[in-house]
């Protein structure tokens, strides 16, 4: 922003990034003729680690800066749905990230493990460009007592887990018929219990 309107062929400022590896700006833009202001894109980079740049506007000896945080993507959601399944049965786990990956950064992959190895997940899932979140399958197998699985979804410095519990499948424990003594040709109930 100027401190007045600009000259009938526009005036040219100069931009700068101190650290062009979190960020780059273009070199410089020109603010309209009878105007003051405009607006320009700060192209944030793919980082590993949070970092800060300095955005510094130059005119007419003057300079202003102002300071841009460039934060990793990074893990801070992850859901089971059932979070207690029978063995053989299957849960849904989603797994969050703090921003939406656009086409600079391209899709983020997260690292997925399981504690159980009657519970297993992909080697990582894909959250796609234009979305935060993504979905995966945990697979069970059969067990003879109740188990539990830690589910962990992996992103650079980022961790977060989610627990499984996996219960024996249900078994027939008895049945029963009444009346216990019929009459040929007649009808009676049998019940099963589970």
């Amino acid at each position: 922003t100027l401190s007045g309107l600009a000259a009938s062929a526009g005036d040219n400022v100069t931009l700068t990034s101190s650290n062009p590896i979190m960020a780059t700006v273009p070199a410089s833009v020109t603010v309209g003729s009878g105007t003051s202001s405009l607006t320009f894109s700060v192209t944030h980079l793919l980082v590993t680690a949070a970092g800060s740049t300095t955005i510094t506007a130059k005119f007419n000896g003057t300079s202003q800066s102002a300071v841009l945080t460039v934060n990793p993507f990074l893990v801070n959601g992850l859901t089971l749905s059932p979070t207690t399944v029978d063995g053989t049965m299957s849960s849904i786990g989603k797994v969050t990230l703090n921003a939406v990956p656009g086409t600079k950064s391209g899709a983020i992959s997260v690292k997925l493990t399981s504690s159980s190895k009657n519970a297993t997940v992909p080697l990582s899932v894909l959250c796609a460009i234009g979305a935060s979140s993504a979905t995966f399958t945990v697979k069970t197998t059969a067990v003879t007592a109740t188990t539990t699985a830690t589910i962990t979804a992996s992103h650079l410095t980022s961790s977060l887990s989610a627990t499984l519990t996996i219960q024996p499948m249900p078994v027939l424990t008895s049945v029963s018929v009444s009346p216990s003594t019929v009459v040929g040709s007649s009808t009676t109930s049998v019940t099963g219990t589970i």
